[in-house]
This record gives C-alpha cells, structure tokens and sequence, in this order.
C-alpha cells in the first residue's frame, strides 16, 4: 500500500539527536519518523549518500509502516559499536560507553584530517 503524502505528512516528525562524538562532521543526527497502519518507522540517511541509495532505504521505511510487515526471521539483531575518527587517549572512554558489541567499525580521519 503506497502512503498517500497527506497520511505520511500527518505523522511525520524530524527528530535531531545529539552525538556524543562529532561523527561525519557532525554533532546531531537528525532523522525522519512517521507512523502507518503498522506502527512506526523511521529514516535516517547521511546527507553523503547519493539519492539513489537513500532512497532504497526510505522505501524500506515506508514499507514497514505501510505493506504487510514479513515474519521476523530472528528475535535479536547483532549490533556494531563505531568508533569516530579520534585521537587515541578517547577510544577506551568511546567503545566503554557502548553496550555489548562484537564488532567496531573504526573510522581512521574525519574529512580535512591526516
């Protein structure tokens, strides 16, 4: 069911959360949640991306809130911990603030970094 933009408008809210870390050149996340007849969902591509590839995850947003949700295949969803491109004396501090990880994903310079 494609959402007519009058049901999406009406639910739709940014929401900009602030970052621990300056990430990306950032130090807030803003994304876009809204609610459909499944419950709600969000959208949150960097702004780097091409449209082309944020758009393949909006649609996926839209369409948990708007189709036939699938069956979950799992119960749990593994998660990374990502660690900014900082100096060293702030990664333990960084990755003890995460919750259980088994990953990091290590981002060695931010843009204009050597």
């Amino acid at each position: 069911m494609k959402p007519s933009i009058s049901a999406l408008k009406s639910s739709a809210r940014v929401v900009s959360v602030p970052l621990r870390t300056k990430f990306r050149g950032l130090i807030e996340k803003e994304l876009l949640v809204f609610e459909g007849p499944n419950g709600f969902s969000e959208w949150a591509a960097f702004v780097e991306y091409s449209d082309e590839e944020a758009t393949s995850w909006l649609q996926a947003a839209l369409e948990w809130a708007f189709d036939s949700k699938p069956e979950p295949v799992r119960t749990q969803v593994p998660v990374n911990a990502i660690l900014p491109a900082v100096a060293v004396s702030e990664i333990a501090k960084i990755l003890n603030r995460a919750a259980s990880f088994q990953t990091v994903k290590i981002k060695v310079a931010e843009s204009g970094q050597s």
